[in-house]
């Protein structure tokens, strides 16, 4: 039986305010900053490559493609190319099912990757299931967006869109003093389209039919910092969701207009999927 995770506009409202710890952002007023870092920061992926799915009897038509069934375990490949060449590692992600969190008052829908950070979810009846924050390993408690992200829309129609805050995640490079890490941190606004909803697609893990293919492109000039100066950044995403098994593919491109920074790329490929 399917887990019922609903939200109001008014659980909205009082949930998603966040702490004074917070790191949000207006979608109005996008973050900026680059400067050089140590090569020591952790991977942070988007909450569409954490967009996972199982069909439940007598849901929604959206509920095929999120999970209401505690114990699924998503393997990925996962290729991640920077100016410093390409690296590939598994990547998992578990579905821990309905949880009472600190600070919210309704259960919540649980994933965790294998870095021990959790990502909380749930379904709002008019928008949709939304990512409502999330807690690092190095976290001592969740931080709440003030803004939810929304992982699959209510309708599933060709042609439905929508835009989301998205920062950017692959732009950096490893060069001197010291090997020091310089990275494009920006969000820009993205507009994301469900582009089709009978894909077939082929992965390790096998192929799949009846696929959601959910499209983003975005972009946006800003000041790239003292190493790059003024320019333009653009990213470009698609991810597809197959029915009673979630994100089974997704690849995403981002670019700057500066040669010295001017590609970053990660891909996301189904490997296994575990049920309980």
């Amino acid at each position: 039986m399917p887990i019922d995770l609903r939200v109001t506009d008014q659980a909205l409202r009082a949930g998603y305010m966040a702490s004074p710890s917070a790191r949000a952002e207006s979608p109005h007023c996008p973050r900026r900053a680059v400067g050089p870092r140590r090569k020591c920061g952790r991977l942070l992926l988007s909450v569409v490559l954490l967009s996972l799915a199982a069909c439940g009897p007598g849901g929604d038509e959206v509920d095929r493609y999120f999970p209401t069934e505690s114990g699924l375990r998503w393997t990925y490949r996962l290729t991640r190319t920077t100016m410093d060449g390409s690296q590939v590692r598994p990547y998992y992600v578990e579905h821990r099912g309905p949880v009472l969190v600190a600070g919210r008052a309704d259960s919540v829908l649980e994933q965790r990757t294998f870095d021990g950070n959790r990502y909380f979810f749930a379904r709002d009846p008019t928008r949709g299931w939304l990512r409502l924050g999330a807690q690092s390993a190095t976290d001592e408690a969740p931080r709440w967006a003030v803004e939810p992200w929304l992982v699959l829309p209510a309708s599933l129609d060709v042609g439905r869109s929508w835009q989301q805050l998205t920062p950017v995640r692959v732009l950096e490079k490893t060069g001197p003093p010291q090997e020091t890490l310089f990275r494009v941190q920006v969000s820009l606004p993205v507009e994301y389209r469900l582009a089709a909803r009978d894909e077939r697609v082929e992965v390790p893990a096998g192929s799949f039919s009846g696929c959601l293919r959910i499209e983003g492109r975005g972009s946006i000039s800003t000041h790239l910092g003292n190493y790059l100066g003024l320019g333009s950044v653009t990213v470009e995403s698609t991810a597809w969701f197959a029915p009673g098994v979630g994100l089974v593919k997704q690849r995403l491109v981002e670019r700057t207009n500066r040669p010295a920074l001017d590609r970053g790329e990660m891909q996301l490929e189904l490997t296994r999927l575990n049920r309980p």
